[in-house]
């Protein structure tokens, strides 16, 4: 299993969900390299528009952001500006006045500017972009197909990881192949460290409410069902999952001392059209989370989740309502939820996190043009 994750990064495959791209006719300094990696490791440089261009369309699953030179975004903006995979198109120049009539994410000529809000809108995208799903008809479980097959293998994957034991060993695995895949991050590799030397399982929810390693390894893992990666990943799953089970029931029984029979939480999030028309199709149907599950019991900071179509027009903006019976709740030991304020880096948030493979019906759609 190790050789094949070794394998991955000697391939130069990206095991992160974002990519970010520099086009300029000269090349860039190891600086700024450096500093871009800081931010988003799977870093590619291009000198050639044409070449640029075709490595765009030969990953239509990733997400992108992209620096440009001002000399070369008048020729090269209107080839990616409708691709839905571009999430964010910068200019890097000496004038920007220049180029102010070019839709971009933003014009720039002093780096340090462009790195803050590059750092600001990778933050953004994790916070809008974490949640991986899908659908189960009715009668897919009277009619298994291919797509339901892998849909069940998957489950079954995920609740023979949880049922492993979490061991030091496991843990030493991803972080031996964490450092292999950062080995030219030296930020990152003093991240690795610090996790490390500092983790204990009763503190995976504040990991996993981080910008950490791990997190961003297991969302990818999750969203592209990487069976390797996931393994790679398993004694952090584990203990993410039992962390949420021991807090499940007190959170449980204190919504219930307050005579409350349904728990009603928001989950905001960009989606693709595709995506969102799959939704529609559905309705009725089951849908299952594949990732762990961000709520909010405040519908304000969902909706800020949700993002602006308008920034995005690719895009689509969702608001999940979510209502959770707690009576008729039997499957809470199988999939816990609860109350995570305490560890997350916005302790404002009111947020309430559900574990792997969460299932829910979709009762309706509503759409607000």
């Amino acid at each position: 299993m190790a050789d094949k994750l070794f394998s991955i990064e000697k391939d130069k495959v990206n095991l992160e969900d974002l990519t970010i791209i520099w086009l300029d006719k000269h090349s860039q300094d190891l600086n700024t390299k450096t500093r871009l990696r800081c931010i988003i490791n799977f870093l590619k440089i291009f000198t050639d528009l044409h070449l640029c261009f075709e490595y765009i369309q030969s990953i239509p699953n990733e997400w992108i952001f992209i620096i440009a030179s001002g000399e070369l975004s008048f020729e090269f903006i209107p080839l990616i500006q409708n691709l839905p995979q571009v999430l964010h198109m910068y200019i890097f120049c000496q004038y920007p006045e220049r180029y102010s009539s070019l839709k971009s994410s933003g014009i720039f000529n002093n780096q340090e500017l462009l790195y803050s809000q590059l750092s600001k809108d990778v933050n953004y995208f994790y916070a809008t972009h974490s949640t991986s799903t899908s659908f189960l008809p009715e009668k897919s479980l009277r009619d298994l197909t291919k797509d339901t097959g892998a849909f069940f293998w998957f489950r079954l994957f995920i609740t023979a990881l949880i049922s492993m034991p979490s061991s030091d060993k496991a843990k030493q695995d991803l972080l031996h192949f964490a450092r292999v895949y950062y080995t030219d991050n030296d930020l990152e590799l003093q991240r690795i460290n610090n996790f490390d030397t500092t983790y204990k399982p009763s503190e995976a929810l504040k990991w996993y409410s981080s910008d950490s390693f791990v997190y961003r390894l297991l969302n990818k893992a999750i969203r592209t069902e990487n069976i390797d990666l996931l393994f790679a990943c398993r004694f952090f799953i584990t203990d993410l999952h039992h962390q949420l089970e021991s807090l499940h029931k007190p959170y449980v029984e204190r919504i219930c001392s307050y005579d409350l029979d349904e728990l009603l939480v928001y989950h905001g999030q960009q989606m693709t059209s595709d995506d969102f028309n799959k939704l529609k199709a559905n309705i009725g149907e089951l849908i299952s989370i594949n990732s762990f599950l961000s709520t909010s019991l405040d519908r304000q900071v969902a909706l800020i989740y949700a993002g602006d179509k308008r920034i995005h027009p690719t895009m689509e903006s969702v608001l999940f309502k979510i209502k959770i019976n707690i009576n008729e709740n039997s499957e809470t030991h199988q999939h816990p939820f609860a109350s995570i304020s305490e560890f997350s880096r916005f302790d404002d948030e009111q947020e309430v996190l559900f574990s792997l493979s969460s299932m829910f019906r979709i009762e309706s759609i509503d759409e607000q043009l």
